[in-house]
């Protein structure tokens, strides 16, 4: 897949660097957020360019990676989204198991994951 665009949101500087460099080094172009505020309002004013959003579970703030996949899922349906976690049980939210990623991230399995997911997503 080429050129795909997607948005990284984690509280962690260093998290969303590595992650950043993975992504851009496989040809993709990165947006990186240490908010999830401002990242939910760059999603909206380019969500038809978004391939995919990959989160953080637990960021300080009022917003959690929960409620950035349900705003995904609601009102941008066709774009992926995957929550990074290190805390979470999924069962007790309403995010898909399918669409979690345990920390630490093993590149080599989870970008294959993510870059099927954006093929099945027709995106």
């Amino acid at each position: 897949m080429d050129n795909l665009t997607i948005v990284i949101i984690d509280d962690e500087a260093l998290i969303t660097g590595v992650l950043k460099a993975f992504m851009e080094h496989s040809g993709d172009t990165v947006y990186d957020f240490n908010d999830a505020s401002a990242a939910l309002t760059f999603i909206e004013q380019h969500h038809n360019e978004i391939h995919a959003v990959v989160t953080d579970y637990k960021m300080p703030g009022h917003i959690n990676g929960s409620d950035v996949y349900t705003f995904i899922k609601t009102k941008y349906p066709t774009i992926v989204c995957y929550v990074i976690t290190g805390y979470m049980d999924v069962m007790n939210n309403d995010i898909d198991e399918n669409f979690v990623i345990d920390k630490p991230i093993d590149f080599n399995t989870f970008l294959p994951k993510l870059y099927d997911s954006i093929k099945k997503s027709g995106r």
